[in-house]
């Protein structure tokens, strides 16, 4: 696998970051314009359902339960910790494999579009996506966790094409 040169590595996080978060960004806006207040949309025989939910947790609602203080501390400041580190070792580790490169910054731009919404919306996130056939379906979710759980497989893609470390004997 190639690695992303010094050169090049900048300018390509930040397009594929400036890319996530613009596009979770515009979409969370239609949603909140188009969606709030309003019954689920369901198109392709309700295969889609665009549906308005303001998520106070992590991923699908994990972390609803926790109190306020515990769910700032752990999904706003130690989340904006977990990115910064992110962001830091995309800049600084450019021997990195091209693929793995842009997994990780496929899920920082995810990390950051669901940072702003946590800043912006009182530690709430939006989500409006929703996908099943029947009465099995996805929770609901957002652009942000597309790039998230795209950049992570991705990411496990890379570490299944990279050459076995050899083993000491």
């Amino acid at each position: 696998m190639t690695a992303v040169t010094k050169r090049a590595r900048l300018p390509l996080a930040v397009l594929i970051v400036l890319s996530g978060v613009g596009c979770d960004q515009a979409t969370k806006q239609l949603a909140v314009q188009q969606l709030r207040g309003t019954p689920p949309l369901s198109f392709m025989q309700d295969i889609v359902r665009l549906q308005y939910a303001e998520n106070q947790g992590a991923f699908l609602g994990l972390g609803n339960s926790l109190s306020p203080e515990v769910r700032f501390w752990l999904l706003t400041v130690a989340t904006a910790v977990l990115l910064l580190g992110l962001a830091i070792f995309l800049i600084v580790q450019w021997k990195m494999p091209r693929l793995s490169f842009i997994a990780l910054s496929c899920v920082l731009a995810g990390g950051l579009g669901n940072m702003i919404d946590r800043l912006v919306h009182d530690g709430r996130v939006i989500d409006f996506l929703n996908l099943g056939l029947g009465s099995l379906r996805t929770g609901i979710f957002n652009i942000a966790d597309i790039a998230i759980t795209g950049g992570v497989v991705l990411l496990w893609i890379a570490s299944l094409r990279a050459d076995p470390q050899p083993t000491e004997p």
